[in-house]
């Protein structure tokens, strides 16, 4: 993994929302939980910047588990299609307990000496660079644009 340039991704309301779930069948509403159309702008991030995704959603708390069942299945795949190493560029964050997000990411910060860092989030985190998605419509273009300005930022001398 590359700790030059990390984006911190949230899953639920960044790669699914409102509107996604009410397009999803029934039958398949359990397991069909990315959108496809979102991990599209995530690639569009991950080709203008170099940067690798940390998993900071609370998905990361039983993602070995996770691994037997249909939605991860179904997220690998997508993930693949897109050219996104589903499992070698994603990292996951320490699990310090509910509500405690910007804890966990400050300290992944430190502990990986990582010089860039953007959030992509629907939920607040008290830290610098959190790009905050509309919950409700996932990730839109004018976030995937606020990541790259962040992450492609020239540093001043």
């Amino acid at each position: 993994m590359n700790f030059k340039k990390i984006v911190f991704l949230d899953i639920d309301g960044v790669l699914n929302h409102d509107g996604f779930f009410a397009k999803v069948p029934d039958n398949e509403v359990e397991w069909k939980c990315i959108d496809e159309e979102k991990v599209k702008l995530l690639k569009d991030i991950h080709d203008a910047t170099g940067c690798d995704y940390v998993l900071s959603s609370s998905w990361r708390n039983g993602w070995k588990t996770l691994r037997k069942y249909k939605m991860y299945n179904y997220a690998y795949k997508i993930f693949k299609k897109y050219g996104i190493d589903f499992d070698g560029e994603f990292g996951l964050l320490p699990n310090y307990g509910y509500g405690r997000r910007g804890d966990e990411i400050y300290d992944y910060i430190k502990e990986h000496n990582v010089e860039k860092y953007a959030i992509l989030d629907d939920q607040y985190v008290d830290l610098p660079n959190l790009v905050r998605v509309n919950g409700s419509k996932g990730i839109e273009l004018s976030d995937v644009e606020k990541i790259i300005e962040i992450l492609n930022k020239k540093e001043e001398p």
